[in-house]
């Protein structure tokens, strides 16, 4: 019997040794076709999503669209891609992205609007090459959901191994992660110990934030009216706070019930501030979310 467990063993080892087992290393990820952001695609069926779709041609020029049309003529020297029989639609944004980021939550306060997501960008994550492949070209990289009011995020190209300085979408609105729900009650963490523990303790998080930015603010503006002495100091957390009462950060919120989310519409009703989005908003609460 042990005689041929044995063999059997060795028959199945001999089947592994031979079998192709799909592997992917960086080498494959190398762009066979390199153009310089300078090329004409040919031959296309373009979906432009705002005015039709049509059979046609595409020029880039310096990574830019220069043409659109039919029977483009190539300039010399430019590489031609023939894309016959395949489709051409504009990039996908992902307006809810933590690849590229080597960190995502800041956990021991509820309120944390004093870390970005900037400070921890990482070209060089398998995400972002995904994201490529899949033709995600641009996404909103966020805090993660552990905190009422979570770190700011940034808007950023899908650059995988370029510099991270080249990364950030210039011009992008500037945004901070919000959250409601599970996540931070930190219902799934029968060990935690951090204020808040229910939708209520939420709700109140907000209000001494906003009152403590516009406090904040006042210092400030009396400050700017009467400039003697010594200034206010600096708080760079109070600052993105009051950026935010200011409209000049817009808040993307994670939510789960319309409750919560009828409460922040509300917030942002009385304090004057943007609501971007009230994302994954769901039914029963009982997931964890990013």
């Amino acid at each position: 019997m042990k005689k041929l467990t044995l063999m059997a063993a060795a028959a199945i080892l001999a089947n592994l040794a031979g079998a192709q087992t799909p592997s992917e290393f960086l080498a494959n990820r190398k762009p066979t076709l390199v153009t310089g952001g300078n090329c004409l695609i040919k031959g296309a069926r373009i979906y432009t999503i705002t005015n039709g779709t049509f059979e046609g041609d595409i020029l880039i020029r310096n990574g830019k669209i220069a043409g659109l049309g039919r029977d483009l003529v190539p300039p010399d020297g430019i590489t031609v891609i023939d894309a016959t029989g395949k489709i051409v639609i504009p990039g996908i944004i992902d307006a809810h992205s933590h690849r590229g980021e080597s960190e995502s939550n800041e956990y021991m306060d509820s309120i944390t609007a004093d870390v970005a997501i900037a400070d921890v960008l990482s070209p060089e994550q398998d995400g972002l090459f995904y994201n490529l492949a899949n033709g995600i070209t641009s996404e909103m990289l966020l805090h993660g959901s552990a905190n009422a009011i979570g770190g700011q995020s940034i808007v950023i190209k899908s650059r995988y191994r370029h510099p991270a300085s080249e990364l950030p979408f210039v011009g992008a609105p500037r945004m901070v992660k919000f959250a409601l729900g599970e996540n931070v009650t930190q219902k799934f963490d029968v060990n935690a110990t951090r204020y808040p523990k229910t939708r209520m303790g939420v709700e109140s998080v907000y209000r001494r934030a906003f009152a403590d930015a516009k406090a904040y603010m006042k210092l400030w503006d009396d400050y700017a009216a009467n400039p003697t002495g010594a200034p206010p100091r600096k708080d760079l957390r109070l600052e993105a706070l009051a950026d935010i009462l200011r409209g000049k950060i817009w808040v993307q919120c994670h939510s789960y019930r319309q409750d919560e989310m009828l409460m922040m519409v509300r917030l942002s009703q009385e304090y004057g501030f943007k609501i971007g989005a009230l994302q994954h908003a769901e039914v029963t609460g009982d997931r964890r979310l990013r």
